[in-house]
Protein backbone atom coordinates (compact mmCIF):
# COMPACT_ATOMS: atom_id res chain seq x y z
CA UNK A 1 0.00 0.00 0.00
CA UNK A 2 2.65 2.29 0.51
CA UNK A 3 4.11 1.84 -2.52
CA UNK A 4 0.85 2.40 -4.00
CA UNK A 5 0.70 5.59 -2.24
CA UNK A 6 4.17 6.82 -3.28
CA UNK A 7 3.28 6.50 -6.99
CA UNK A 8 0.25 8.42 -6.89
CA UNK A 9 1.77 11.16 -4.94
CA UNK A 10 4.43 11.51 -7.80
CA UNK A 11 1.52 11.17 -10.00
CA UNK A 12 -0.08 14.44 -7.80
CA UNK A 13 2.99 16.01 -7.98
CA UNK A 14 3.40 15.76 -11.89
CA UNK A 15 6.76 13.41 -11.20
CA UNK A 16 8.01 11.20 -13.56
CA UNK A 17 7.72 7.60 -12.52
CA UNK A 18 10.58 5.12 -12.29
CA UNK A 19 10.59 3.21 -15.50
CA UNK A 20 12.31 0.18 -13.73
CA UNK A 21 10.90 -0.60 -10.62
CA UNK A 22 13.08 -4.24 -10.56
CA UNK A 23 15.05 -4.87 -7.59
CA UNK A 24 18.87 -4.17 -8.70
CA UNK A 25 21.40 -7.14 -7.84
CA UNK A 26 24.25 -4.80 -6.44
CA UNK A 27 28.27 -6.02 -7.01
CA UNK A 28 28.54 -7.38 -3.60
CA UNK A 29 25.15 -9.56 -4.02
CA UNK A 30 26.58 -10.47 -7.72
CA UNK A 31 30.21 -11.13 -5.68
CA UNK A 32 28.01 -13.73 -3.51
CA UNK A 33 25.92 -14.93 -6.45
CA UNK A 34 29.16 -15.56 -8.35
CA UNK A 35 30.49 -17.32 -5.47
CA UNK A 36 27.68 -19.81 -5.00
CA UNK A 37 27.47 -20.31 -9.18
CA UNK A 38 31.12 -21.01 -9.13
CA UNK A 39 31.15 -23.75 -6.16
CA UNK A 40 28.48 -25.72 -7.96
CA UNK A 41 29.99 -25.76 -11.61
CA UNK A 42 33.25 -26.89 -9.88
CA UNK A 43 31.45 -29.05 -7.79
CA UNK A 44 29.56 -30.92 -10.48
CA UNK A 45 32.85 -30.85 -12.90
CA UNK A 46 34.44 -32.95 -10.26
CA UNK A 47 32.16 -35.36 -10.51
CA UNK A 48 32.01 -35.80 -14.53
CA UNK A 49 35.61 -34.71 -14.99
CA UNK A 50 36.76 -37.55 -12.80
CA UNK A 51 34.09 -39.83 -14.06
CA UNK A 52 36.13 -38.81 -17.77
CA UNK A 53 39.41 -40.00 -16.30
CA UNK A 54 38.66 -42.58 -14.05
CA UNK A 55 36.15 -44.89 -16.75
CA UNK A 56 37.86 -43.67 -19.40
CA UNK A 57 37.93 -46.57 -21.44
CA UNK A 58 34.31 -46.79 -20.49
CA UNK A 59 33.46 -43.75 -22.69
CA UNK A 60 32.63 -43.87 -26.85
CA UNK A 61 35.60 -42.68 -28.80
CA UNK A 62 35.44 -40.53 -31.72
CA UNK A 63 35.97 -41.68 -35.29
CA UNK A 64 37.70 -38.77 -36.36
CA UNK A 65 38.76 -35.43 -35.03
CA UNK A 66 39.67 -34.63 -31.52
CA UNK A 67 40.30 -37.42 -29.46
CA UNK A 68 41.40 -36.33 -25.81
CA UNK A 69 43.22 -38.82 -23.57
CA UNK A 70 42.72 -39.42 -19.89
CA UNK A 71 45.65 -37.17 -19.16
CA UNK A 72 44.52 -34.08 -21.05
CA UNK A 73 41.18 -33.95 -19.43
CA UNK A 74 42.81 -34.17 -15.77
CA UNK A 75 45.25 -31.67 -16.61
CA UNK A 76 42.15 -29.46 -18.26
CA UNK A 77 40.22 -29.74 -14.97
CA UNK A 78 43.17 -27.99 -13.04
CA UNK A 79 43.07 -25.52 -15.71
CA UNK A 80 39.89 -24.80 -16.46
CA UNK A 81 39.33 -24.56 -12.30
CA UNK A 82 42.22 -22.09 -12.12
CA UNK A 83 41.04 -19.99 -13.84
CA UNK A 84 37.27 -19.96 -12.85
CA UNK A 85 39.17 -19.54 -8.67
CA UNK A 86 40.80 -16.61 -10.43
CA UNK A 87 37.50 -15.38 -12.06
CA UNK A 88 36.43 -14.82 -8.66
CA UNK A 89 39.49 -12.98 -7.24
CA UNK A 90 39.39 -11.03 -10.04
CA UNK A 91 35.50 -10.01 -10.13
CA UNK A 92 35.89 -9.45 -5.92
CA UNK A 93 38.87 -6.91 -7.01
CA UNK A 94 36.73 -5.24 -9.17
CA UNK A 95 38.18 -6.06 -12.65
CA UNK A 96 34.96 -7.02 -14.45
CA UNK A 97 36.37 -7.61 -17.86
CA UNK A 98 39.11 -9.31 -16.93
CA UNK A 99 36.88 -11.79 -14.46
CA UNK A 100 34.23 -12.32 -17.75
CA UNK A 101 37.05 -12.90 -19.87
CA UNK A 102 37.61 -15.54 -17.01
CA UNK A 103 34.13 -17.00 -16.55
CA UNK A 104 34.43 -17.08 -20.77
CA UNK A 105 37.29 -19.65 -19.94
CA UNK A 106 36.40 -21.78 -17.42
CA UNK A 107 32.85 -21.98 -19.25
CA UNK A 108 34.23 -24.19 -21.71
CA UNK A 109 34.59 -26.53 -18.79
CA UNK A 110 30.63 -27.56 -18.61
CA UNK A 111 30.21 -26.77 -22.81
CA UNK A 112 32.72 -29.22 -23.57
CA UNK A 113 30.28 -31.97 -22.40
CA UNK A 114 28.41 -31.21 -25.53
CA UNK A 115 31.28 -32.96 -27.40
CA UNK A 116 29.89 -36.44 -25.87
CA UNK A 117 27.12 -36.71 -28.10
CA UNK A 118 29.01 -36.25 -31.40
CA UNK A 119 30.30 -39.27 -30.84
CA UNK A 120 28.46 -42.46 -32.20
CA UNK A 121 26.99 -44.88 -29.29
CA UNK A 122 26.78 -42.11 -26.95
CA UNK A 123 23.55 -43.00 -26.32
CA UNK A 124 24.46 -45.96 -24.91
CA UNK A 125 26.21 -44.22 -22.08
CA UNK A 126 23.87 -45.15 -17.95
CA UNK A 127 21.75 -42.36 -17.05
CA UNK A 128 23.29 -41.15 -14.27
CA UNK A 129 26.62 -40.41 -17.07
CA UNK A 130 23.79 -38.59 -18.97
CA UNK A 131 22.64 -37.08 -15.84
CA UNK A 132 26.49 -35.29 -14.98
CA UNK A 133 27.71 -34.57 -18.18
CA UNK A 134 24.37 -32.40 -18.61
CA UNK A 135 24.64 -31.15 -14.87
CA UNK A 136 28.23 -29.99 -16.48
CA UNK A 137 26.82 -28.20 -19.67
CA UNK A 138 24.19 -26.21 -17.97
CA UNK A 139 27.12 -25.21 -15.70
CA UNK A 140 28.74 -23.69 -18.40
CA UNK A 141 25.81 -22.17 -20.04
CA UNK A 142 24.69 -20.48 -16.85
CA UNK A 143 28.70 -19.33 -15.71
CA UNK A 144 29.00 -17.94 -19.37
CA UNK A 145 25.73 -15.83 -19.21
CA UNK A 146 26.98 -14.64 -15.96
CA UNK A 147 29.95 -13.24 -17.58
CA UNK A 148 27.91 -11.57 -20.22
CA UNK A 149 25.65 -10.61 -18.00
CA UNK A 150 28.14 -9.11 -15.79
CA UNK A 151 30.25 -7.34 -18.09
CA UNK A 152 27.07 -5.87 -19.65
CA UNK A 153 25.96 -4.29 -16.36
CA UNK A 154 28.97 -3.14 -14.75
CA UNK A 155 30.83 -2.19 -17.72
CA UNK A 156 34.18 -2.99 -19.85
CA UNK A 157 36.55 0.12 -17.90
CA UNK A 158 37.36 0.62 -14.83
CA UNK A 159 37.49 -1.35 -11.18
CA UNK A 160 34.10 -2.25 -9.80
CA UNK A 161 34.00 -1.30 -6.55
CA UNK A 162 32.59 -3.10 -3.47
CA UNK A 163 31.58 -2.55 -0.42
CA UNK A 164 34.19 -3.34 2.62
CA UNK A 165 33.08 -6.94 4.42
CA UNK A 166 33.10 -4.41 7.75
CA UNK A 167 34.20 -1.03 8.69
CA UNK A 168 37.73 0.06 8.38
CA UNK A 169 39.49 0.21 11.55
CA UNK A 170 40.61 3.39 12.91
CA UNK A 171 44.90 3.44 14.13
CA UNK A 172 45.12 4.16 17.53
CA UNK A 173 43.04 4.12 20.65
CA UNK A 174 39.41 5.70 20.38
CA UNK A 175 39.40 9.08 20.94
CA UNK A 176 38.43 10.22 24.23
CA UNK A 177 40.43 7.76 25.74
CA UNK A 178 43.15 7.65 26.74
CA UNK A 179 44.29 5.22 29.41
CA UNK A 180 45.42 6.12 33.06
CA UNK A 181 44.64 9.89 32.46
CA UNK A 182 42.44 11.64 34.49
CA UNK A 183 39.28 13.69 33.11
CA UNK A 184 39.18 17.44 33.88
CA UNK A 185 35.80 18.45 35.38
CA UNK A 186 34.73 21.78 36.14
Amino acid sequence: MALATGRLASLRSNQALPTDTRPTLTPERASALLGALLAVAIAVSVVHYADNFVNFEDFPEPASGPAPTATVIAVSWFVFTAAGLAALVLFRRGHVAAAGAALAFYSVSGLVGLGHYTVPGAGAMPWWRHAHIAADILCGIAVLAFAVWAVRRFGWGGALRLAPASPPRRAGPPTGSRRGARSRRP
